[in-house]
């Protein structure tokens, strides 16, 4: 997965934050996936909850989103991402001034950080996208990694006053989505 902490001492960005690492069979079988919560809060500790000032999904799948908005439960902090990624949050009890939901384009500061959403696309397994499709209502765990709809990809342009980061959380793109950006590394 595509999981990591960003940090600059001040604010920290926790994107795709996966730690419950369900079996192999859980997901071929279809058997409901529950987000390991004591692991969460161990790293959620490791980390130092007061760090974690948002967690970012780029999709919704559930090896993005699954353990996210516990890690946010954990910090008090917000979850952002698409609009299936709200319907993790909300399964998970969330409130709402906690969610927010961003679309291709938008452009959002957090401390010194400025984070750009471009879309993106997720990668194809035997010519398919695995789980397409948006999560519409709240997603309430336990439930089958087939639940946890794509709901959109982004990657992360990640600008801060030290550089420039691009996060792409899935192996698929769009043509000529990276058309004028440079950056000092790429995730």
């Amino acid at each position: 997965t595509a999981g990591m902490f960003i940090t600059d001492g001040k604010t920290g960005i926790l994107i795709d934050p996966y730690v419950s690492r369900f079996g192999m069979s859980k997901m071929v079988f279809g058997s409901p996936l529950e987000p390991n919560c004591a692991l969460i809060r161990k790293w959620a500790e490791k980390l130092g909850r007061e760090n974690i000032t948002a967690v970012i999904v780029g999709h919704s799948h559930f090896d993005h989103v699954a353990d996210a908005p516990y890690f946010a439960i954990e910090a008090d902090a917000p979850l952002i991402g698409t609009e299936s990624t709200m319907n993790v949050g909300r399964g998970a009890g969330m409130a709402e001034s906690k969610l927010i939901a961003v679309k291709s384009g938008r452009t959002m500061r957090i401390g010194d950080f400025t984070v750009k959403f471009i879309e993106s696309a997720h990668a194809a397994f035997l010519g398919r996208v695995p789980y397409p499709g948006t999560i519409d209502k709240p997603l309430i765990p336990p439930a089958a990694a087939g639940d946890y709809r794509m709901g959109g990809v982004f990657a992360l342009l990640i600008t801060h006053p030290s550089g420039t980061i691009l996060h792409h959380g899935s192996a698929g793109f769009k043509p000529e989505m990276y058309d004028g950006i440079a950056v000092d590394a790429i995730f």
